[in-house]
């Protein structure tokens, strides 16, 4: 399993790299870096299965004494793991550059926000990963992953950008103390879909003739 680990670490390093360049980027240029950190973090899942397809990794891997669910769980652990890490970089960095940056406009970032965050990424994963299984062509995965994310991004973009959608004031006050008041029960919940996620992706994975 270590070893397993290793390996997406190794392959992925040089977006690693990327990842710790463009969060201080984000704070010297005044940028959001909520939607930057998001779309980095995604991008490794669309990442390490490109990196299986192009060098047949899976085929070789298969081939081996190696359980099929140590493969899926190695994988679920490094990408939970990163987007772990990353919070956590993102939480110290934001801390550091509203000390040393006066010029910056928005706000700190405060735990709560961070944990919110880590939550968001953690249920991007448990959505998406198990689609990558799903599909037996990579191109067909990564193009369902573009889309749906432009769908997602379109649709967010008109509801909050349209006077004439609203919500109803006990809905929206719902809504906000869910997200407010019970970050515990939303992490909770995050486990467990991750979880569920994960069964769903090492059933897949079985299912799947590796060519």
């Amino acid at each position: 399993m270590r070893q397993l680990y290793l390996r997406e670490m190794k392959a992925t390093r040089l977006y690693i790299l990327i990842f710790t360049v463009f969060i201080p980027l984000s704070y010297i240029m005044n940028v959001p870096s909520i939607g930057i950190t998001i779309w980095i973090i995604s991008g490794f899942i669309p990442l390490v299965f490109f990196l299986d397809s192009q060098n047949n990794v899976n085929r070789f891997l298969v081939s081996m004494p190696i359980q099929r669910k140590q493969l899926v769980l190695a994988r679920y652990l490094f990408l939970l793991s990163i987007t772990l890490g990353a919070m956590l970089f993102l939480w110290l960095f934001d801390a550091v550059a509203y000390q040393r940056l006066p010029y910056l406009i928005l706000q700190s970032m405060t735990g709560f926000e961070i944990l919110q965050l880590f939550i968001v990424n953690s249920l991007l994963l448990s959505i998406y990963i198990p689609f990558f299984y799903y599909f037996r062509n990579f191109t067909r995965a990564v193009t369902f992953f573009m889309l749906s994310a432009v769908f997602f991004i379109y649709s967010y973009a008109v509801i909050t950008g349209n006077p004439l959608i609203s919500f109803d004031d006990p809905i929206r006050d719902f809504l906000i103390n869910i997200t407010n008041g019970q970050s515990i029960y939303l992490l909770i919940f995050s486990g467990i879909v991750l979880y569920l996620s994960f069964r769903l992706s090492f059933w897949l994975f079985t299912k799947k003739d590796i060519l």
